[in-house]
């Protein structure tokens, strides 16, 4: 129920305002960089007073097993916001500038204050009980906080709420863009009347949201990992056709342009996380595929079958008709602002 609320709660943000949604963003990340800070204080407190014996024989016990691949997606989940900043483009005033240098000093804030965290976290706990906890900056908190400790889950609570809300606010604009090339049904590229918000793609993202909620109650782990392979298979796709294109067509206008080693190297690093994925996890690699291909059908009916009967051409006029009366919402005619 607090998930479904939480959501619920995002979808209506969005929906209302984007200012707001990018204020809350805003407001969010602050509390969590300042729990990060906390942990990172107290931990490196802890340094100072000569704990450091979690550190001795540091990769004793590591397994540098194939098989152990999957735990890559755990680690890159907490870094996978870069991605997301590609679909604001539309909503940035010169993201040929705007985009590289948000990537960039996001990527490198994070890591910093990530790897400084996880340094203070063994400053205090050792990595048995790393492991066994469900929630590490709660346990942190439990052994050095005292009464004080009540904050954290307070703060991880709230950092999961933010993560949420960048889900929502960016995803909506892949929908809401993917519709408006004619890729998605015409109503998702529409926009409240009065909010100029992308309210339909708003709510069909918080509907797929609630469904996956539903299907992988209490299996988040495992749903990372499917989604992770679905995410690299993606980018990996992307890189590929991106390539294509530079080498096809150097001649087309490109507002960002990176060296072509840059992309390549991804390609390759991007294959080889699939391939031993794809080897060591193979049914969870077929559900991630299985799952994407479910939306061929929806993009041949959708986008290669032009010639539609008229009764089922009348069919997805009249649901345009519906969504736009009853959300209040209207066809845009060019990117949002």
């Amino acid at each position: 129920m607090t998930a479904f609320l939480s959501v619920a709660m995002l979808c209506a943000i969005n929906c209302i305002n984007v200012k707001l949604a990018t204020k809350t963003a805003v407001v969010i990340s602050v509390c969590k960089v300042s729990a990060l800070v906390i942990i990172t204080v107290i931990g490196f407190y802890y340094f100072g007073q000569g704990k450091t014996e979690n550190f001795e024989n540091s990769f004793e016990g590591s397994d540098y097993g194939l098989g152990t691949i999957s735990a890559f997606y755990q680690g890159f989940w907490a870094f996978a916001g870069w991605n997301y900043l590609n679909f604001l483009t539309e909503e940035m005033k010169r993201p040929s500038r705007s985009l590289p240098l948000a990537i960039i000093i996001s990527l490198s804030l994070i890591t910093v204050i990530y790897v400084t965290a996880n340094l203070a976290y063994l400053a205090v706990l050792t990595p048995d009980q790393l492991i066994a906890s469900h929630a590490v900056a709660v346990t942190f908190a439990e052994k050095t906080m005292g009464a004080g400790a009540f904050v954290m889950p307070l703060f991880v609570a709230i950092a999961i709420f933010g993560s949420m809300n960048g889900e929502v606010l960016s995803m909506s604009r892949a929908a809401f863009t993917g519709a408006y090339e004619g890729h998605f049904p015409t109503a998702l590229a529409m926009v409240s009347a009065k909010r100029l918000t992308p309210m339909p793609s708003v709510l069909f993202m918080g509907i797929c949201t609630l469904v996956f909620q539903q299907l992988f109650t209490n299996q988040l782990d495992y749903l990372i990992e499917l989604t992770g392979f679905a995410f690299m298979a993606i980018i990996l796709l992307a890189i590929g056709c991106l390539l294509v294109l530079r080498v096809k067509h150097p001649e087309l206008p490109r507002s960002l342009k990176l060296p072509l080693p840059i992309p390549i190297l991804l390609f390759i690093i991007t294959s080889f996380i699939c391939i031993i994925t794809l080897v060591k996890s193979p049914k969870e690699s077929l559900i991630s595929i299985c799952v994407m291909l479910t939306g061929l059908p929806f993009y041949f009916v959708g986008v290669v079958w032009k010639r539609k009967p008229a009764s089922l051409q009348g069919k997805f006029d009249k649901l345009t008709e519906f969504v736009q009366k009853f959300l209040l919402v209207l066809p845009q005619e060019k990117p949002l602002d």
